[in-house]
């Protein structure tokens, strides 16, 4: 029950969240953040999350991998009862889930200009 509730909260904030991003700024006027100077830290801990991010999609490649070969095989072994089979193909969810690795390196390459001036 406890997931459940959970579950929907979240749902409820990030459709909050996308709301509330596309109301116009005439509507509601969220107060803006300015910082003079980027702190010196800021730099350190982008590049950490970046490279905790890239590790941790590359363990979800590796569990991938891992996962779809044991299906495989556990299939073997048990026969072809027809409630145990689902066909599990390596390279396509190798590249979903090759995906998000991608589109974090190529963020994390983009906003280089910002985090990387923190070390400037």
């Amino acid at each position: 029950m406890a997931r459940r509730i959970l579950s929907y909260l979240l749902l409820a904030l990030v459709a909050a969240w996308l709301v509330l991003s596309y109301v116009p700024t005439s509507v509601i006027s969220l107060p803006p953040i300015f910082v003079s100077e980027t702190p010196a830290w800021f730099g350190a801990a982008a590049l950490f999350i970046l490279v905790s991010m890239v590790l941790i999609q590359i363990g979800l490649l590796g569990a991938t991998v891992r996962f779809v070969r044991t299906y495989r095989v556990e299939n073997r072994r048990g026969g072809t009862r027809s409630e145990r089979v689902f066909k599990l193909r390596l390279n396509a969810e190798l590249f979903w889930t090759l995906v998000p690795l991608l589109i974090v390196l190529i963020l994390g390459l983009l906003s280089f200009s910002i985090w990387g001036a923190a070390w400037l």
